[in-house]
């Protein structure tokens, strides 16, 4: 299932980004 792994990595993405 893409929809859950596009979830994830845009999650993990998003906390590494330095917001």
């Amino acid at each position: 299932m893409p929809s859950v792994i596009g979830l994830i990595f845009n999650l993990a993405m998003g906390s590494r980004l330095p917001c």
